[in-house]
């Protein structure tokens, strides 16, 4: 029986459709949507947050002196895993600092310094071309005929003369 049929039958959600659901609140939902959610919804998740939190504010003065003792020392060794994770911390921090300054210091695809705040910022509104020159270059000679074969990847057509 597949779990469609299970759920029309006995009216409940698969277990595995609940996961995915719990999941994606997870990750998709803002933290003070999600801890709002859970103290509503999950009751005994939400109370042991509460108690890792009140741990963390219990022992934050011995948790900052010994991050900035290992700050001041990356060798020194406390225990295999607060070493691996303190290094695998400074790691993280150390990509996400330079993914800020990659994006603060943004290229378009030539190399150029992008200006994401000014949009046709160093326009010159001076007319430099006259009505009879061509924008595309001074190889289009206009003579006025009209022949019979247009090509069709050409502008020519939009291109109105002035008769003199």
């Amino acid at each position: 029986m597949s779990d469609f049929e299970d759920t029309h039958e006995t009216g409940s959600i698969p277990e595995s459709m609940t996961n995915i659901d719990k999941l994606t609140l997870e990750l998709l939902i803002n933290k003070s949507q999600y801890k709002k959610y859970v103290q509503k919804n999950d009751p005994a998740k939400y109370s042991d947050n509460q108690i890792y939190l009140g741990k963390i504010e219990k022992y934050r003065y011995k948790i900052e002196h010994l991050f900035s003792t290992l700050m001041e020392n990356p060798e020194q060794q406390i225990t295999s895993d607060i070493d691996r994770d303190f290094s695998f911390f400074i790691k993280t921090c150390i990509q996400y600092f330079e993914l800020k300054e990659m994006e603060n210091t943004a290229e378009d695809h030539n190399g150029d310094p992008t200006d994401d705040e000014t949009l046709f910022g160093n326009i010159d509104n001076t007319n430099t071309h006259s009505a009879s020159s061509s924008l595309w270059g001074n190889k289009i000679n206009k003579t006025g005929k009209v022949s019979a074969y247009m090509p069709k990847y050409t502008m020519d057509s939009y291109v109105r003369t002035k008769k003199l």
